[in-house]
Protein backbone atom coordinates (compact mmCIF):
# COMPACT_ATOMS: atom_id res chain seq x y z
CA UNK A 1 0.00 0.00 0.00
CA UNK A 2 1.12 3.08 -0.84
CA UNK A 3 1.21 6.42 1.41
CA UNK A 4 -0.93 8.33 -0.36
CA UNK A 5 -3.69 4.85 0.06
CA UNK A 6 -2.30 5.21 3.84
CA UNK A 7 -3.60 8.51 4.43
CA UNK A 8 -6.87 7.78 2.47
CA UNK A 9 -7.84 5.07 4.86
CA UNK A 10 -7.48 7.02 7.84
CA UNK A 11 -10.06 9.59 6.83
CA UNK A 12 -8.13 12.38 6.65
CA UNK A 13 -10.19 15.08 6.25
CA UNK A 14 -7.55 17.64 4.14
CA UNK A 15 -9.19 20.97 3.12
CA UNK A 16 -7.44 20.24 -0.43
CA UNK A 17 -6.02 17.16 -2.48
CA UNK A 18 -3.40 19.52 -3.11
CA UNK A 19 -1.95 19.04 0.36
CA UNK A 20 -1.42 15.33 -0.60
CA UNK A 21 1.27 16.67 -3.30
CA UNK A 22 3.25 18.56 -1.00
CA UNK A 23 4.21 15.55 1.39
CA UNK A 24 8.24 15.80 1.72
CA UNK A 25 8.59 12.89 4.31
CA UNK A 26 6.88 10.57 6.53
CA UNK A 27 8.54 10.04 10.01
CA UNK A 28 8.27 6.69 11.56
CA UNK A 29 9.63 6.53 14.92
CA UNK A 30 13.02 4.72 15.84
CA UNK A 31 13.77 4.67 12.08
CA UNK A 32 15.66 7.14 10.25
CA UNK A 33 14.66 6.04 6.20
CA UNK A 34 12.35 8.64 4.55
CA UNK A 35 9.62 7.40 3.10
CA UNK A 36 7.73 8.95 0.76
CA UNK A 37 5.39 6.52 -1.84
CA UNK A 38 6.30 3.45 0.39
CA UNK A 39 4.86 0.62 2.24
CA UNK A 40 4.63 1.93 6.13
CA UNK A 41 2.80 0.87 9.06
CA UNK A 42 0.05 2.88 9.81
CA UNK A 43 0.24 3.45 13.67
CA UNK A 44 4.26 4.02 13.56
CA UNK A 45 3.29 7.47 11.47
CA UNK A 46 3.61 10.01 14.24
CA UNK A 47 4.25 13.78 12.13
CA UNK A 48 4.32 14.43 8.42
CA UNK A 49 6.42 17.39 7.47
CA UNK A 50 5.31 19.40 4.91
CA UNK A 51 7.22 21.62 2.31
CA UNK A 52 8.00 25.22 3.54
CA UNK A 53 5.70 27.83 2.27
CA UNK A 54 3.11 25.49 1.16
CA UNK A 55 0.30 28.24 2.34
CA UNK A 56 -0.93 25.57 4.93
CA UNK A 57 0.97 24.35 7.78
CA UNK A 58 4.09 23.22 8.60
CA UNK A 59 2.96 19.53 9.52
CA UNK A 60 0.36 17.48 10.40
CA UNK A 61 0.65 15.36 13.68
CA UNK A 62 -0.88 12.17 14.73
CA UNK A 63 -0.35 12.31 18.38
CA UNK A 64 -1.28 15.97 20.41
CA UNK A 65 1.82 17.26 22.84
CA UNK A 66 1.18 17.75 26.54
CA UNK A 67 0.02 21.22 26.37
CA UNK A 68 0.08 23.47 29.30
CA UNK A 69 -2.90 25.85 30.37
CA UNK A 70 -0.17 28.54 31.34
CA UNK A 71 1.01 28.36 27.16
CA UNK A 72 -3.03 28.93 26.08
CA UNK A 73 -3.37 31.74 24.77
CA UNK A 74 -7.11 30.76 23.35
CA UNK A 75 -9.12 28.53 21.52
CA UNK A 76 -11.71 28.74 18.56
CA UNK A 77 -14.71 26.26 17.56
CA UNK A 78 -16.67 26.75 14.60
CA UNK A 79 -17.42 26.21 10.72
CA UNK A 80 -14.81 26.13 9.03
CA UNK A 81 -13.91 29.25 6.87
CA UNK A 82 -12.00 32.14 7.57
CA UNK A 83 -12.21 32.38 11.70
CA UNK A 84 -12.57 35.65 11.94
CA UNK A 85 -15.94 34.64 14.55
CA UNK A 86 -18.09 35.46 12.21
CA UNK A 87 -19.11 31.47 11.86
CA UNK A 88 -17.38 30.33 15.08
CA UNK A 89 -16.42 31.70 18.98
CA UNK A 90 -12.93 32.05 20.42
CA UNK A 91 -12.53 31.58 24.10
CA UNK A 92 -10.04 32.34 26.84
CA UNK A 93 -8.60 31.60 30.32
CA UNK A 94 -8.30 34.38 32.59
CA UNK A 95 -4.84 33.81 33.10
CA UNK A 96 -4.36 34.66 29.10
CA UNK A 97 -6.45 37.92 29.32
CA UNK A 98 -4.40 40.79 28.91
CA UNK A 99 -2.07 38.75 26.26
CA UNK A 100 -4.97 37.49 24.06
CA UNK A 101 -6.66 41.34 23.73
CA UNK A 102 -2.87 42.69 22.85
CA UNK A 103 -2.77 39.72 20.27
CA UNK A 104 -6.04 41.16 18.89
CA UNK A 105 -5.72 44.90 19.69
CA UNK A 106 -8.91 44.67 21.92
CA UNK A 107 -9.88 43.70 25.20
CA UNK A 108 -11.20 40.18 26.06
CA UNK A 109 -14.41 40.81 27.70
CA UNK A 110 -15.89 38.46 30.24
CA UNK A 111 -18.59 36.45 28.00
CA UNK A 112 -15.52 35.12 26.64
CA UNK A 113 -13.29 33.45 29.39
CA UNK A 114 -14.02 29.79 29.45
CA UNK A 115 -12.31 27.40 30.82
CA UNK A 116 -14.68 24.87 30.30
CA UNK A 117 -14.35 25.90 26.38
CA UNK A 118 -10.42 25.92 26.50
CA UNK A 119 -10.43 22.50 28.29
CA UNK A 120 -13.16 21.18 25.94
CA UNK A 121 -10.93 22.34 23.01
CA UNK A 122 -7.76 20.81 24.31
CA UNK A 123 -9.28 17.55 25.14
CA UNK A 124 -11.34 16.92 21.64
CA UNK A 125 -7.61 17.63 19.99
CA UNK A 126 -6.18 14.81 22.16
CA UNK A 127 -9.35 12.46 21.74
CA UNK A 128 -9.44 12.81 18.12
CA UNK A 129 -5.34 13.31 17.52
CA UNK A 130 -5.30 10.23 14.90
CA UNK A 131 -7.11 12.50 12.22
CA UNK A 132 -4.40 14.48 12.04
CA UNK A 133 -3.76 17.99 13.38
CA UNK A 134 -2.39 20.44 11.37
CA UNK A 135 0.20 22.55 13.30
CA UNK A 136 1.55 26.03 12.02
CA UNK A 137 4.77 27.87 13.27
CA UNK A 138 4.70 25.42 15.97
CA UNK A 139 2.31 26.89 18.46
CA UNK A 140 -1.01 27.03 16.50
CA UNK A 141 -2.76 23.23 16.36
CA UNK A 142 -6.13 23.07 14.29
CA UNK A 143 -8.38 20.32 13.14
CA UNK A 144 -11.50 19.75 11.50
CA UNK A 145 -13.89 17.11 11.53
CA UNK A 146 -17.10 17.31 9.43
CA UNK A 147 -17.92 20.77 9.12
CA UNK A 148 -16.68 21.99 12.75
CA UNK A 149 -12.83 23.39 13.15
CA UNK A 150 -11.31 22.90 16.36
CA UNK A 151 -8.18 25.22 17.16
CA UNK A 152 -5.84 26.04 19.86
CA UNK A 153 -3.36 28.91 19.91
CA UNK A 154 -0.17 28.16 22.40
CA UNK A 155 2.06 31.38 22.62
CA UNK A 156 4.34 32.29 20.07
CA UNK A 157 7.71 31.42 20.55
CA UNK A 158 9.87 34.07 21.00
CA UNK A 159 12.77 32.81 19.06
CA UNK A 160 11.20 33.00 15.53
Amino acid sequence: MNIRKIFWNLRIEFHTKEIMKLLRQVKIEGDNKLYTDEVCILEDVKEIILKDNNGRCDKIIFEMPKVSLSKVITTYIGKIGCMCGCVGKYSYLESSRKEAGENRSYEITDDEISSNSVNFIINKLIKEEKRGIEVINNYIYSLDIGERRYALYLQEPKNK
